[in-house]
Formats: C-alpha cells, structure tokens, sequence
C-alpha cells in the first residue's frame, strides 16, 4: 500500500475520574481515520488477545469502522468516520481502577489511544 506517514495526535492518553466522563482526540495530519478495536481491560500493560474488540461501522457493512464498544467505555468517529476525531465516553466506576486502549489506523499507519479510570 505504500509508505505512510506516522499517525500524529493531539494526545495519545485520555485519563478519567471514577465518575467517567467524555474526551476528544484529534489526529492532526490526516483528514480522516477509523477505529481498529480495543480491549475490554489492559491488566500490567498486557491487553489479552482473546479480549479484543472490533470495531464496527454506524453505515454496515460497506462504512468505515467508525464505533468501538468496550463494555465501560465506547468510542466513536463523529460524521459516520469522516472526521479528524474520535470521541471516546467512559462510564463511571465504582470498583477498582481500569485501563485499556484501543487502536487507531489510516492507510498502513496507525496509534494507541490509552485509555485511564480511577
């Protein structure tokens, strides 16, 4: 597919309270982008394989990948994908700290969103 410039953020770490919360991240040299998948929890910085998430498309089957569900958290591509963003929402926690992240990709490049809760 050819050489690809490395994916730029805004930020490649979003944090959040217990009370959880919404957070914006922007790629900054590229127009658009797509989600590639997550995982439920992250535990030692170990995601497990068989705990992968896809991502899907709000359009089927023919649309970007543009909506992540990891259970306490989702991401989504505002615009049905055409955007330079992905908003993630992360649902308050009452239990023990989480951490996860979920990958990013455009063309043959590609960025870890790492995602916090208290």
């Amino acid at each position: 597919d050819g050489e690809w410039d490395a994916i730029e953020l805004n930020r490649d770490h979003v944090s959040f309270s217990s009370e959880g919360g919404q957070s914006i991240v922007t790629i900054l040299n590229y127009g658009g982008w797509w989600i590639s998948g997550g995982y439920s929890i992250v535990v030692d910085d170990q995601p497990n394989p068989s705990d992968y998430i896809n991502a899907t498309s709000s359009e089927g089957a023919n649309g970007l990948s543009d909506t992540l569900d990891g259970g306490w958290y989702r991401a989504l591509i505002p615009e049905k994908g055409r955007s330079n963003t992905v908003v993630i929402i992360v649902d308050p926690n009452a239990g023990a700290p989480r951490r996860t992240f979920i990958q990013m990709s455009v063309g043959n490049a590609f960025a870890r969103i790492d995602i916090t809760q208290e």
